[in-house]
């Protein structure tokens, strides 16, 4: 028998920046806050855009656009 794998569903996120912090909000699927550093999110962000063909086509279409 094979087990029943239990998946928990996909919520986006939003994150809230506040410049005048060091960490920014992250409103949960539940309306929980919770924290991470900039620093984390900045190299997320950058992973994503390098690593996303997706995000970087748009962005490069974006830029033909001007």
């Amino acid at each position: 028998m094979i087990p029943a794998v239990i998946q928990r569903p996909t919520f986006a996120k939003t994150w809230l920046i506040c410049p005048a912090e060091a960490t920014d909000t992250q409103l949960g699927p539940d309306g929980a806050d919770s924290r991470i550093q900039r620093s984390t999110l900045t190299k997320l962000d950058s992973t994503l855009r390098t690593g996303n063909r997706l995000v970087r086509e748009l962005a490069s279409a974006k830029a033909r656009a001007g």
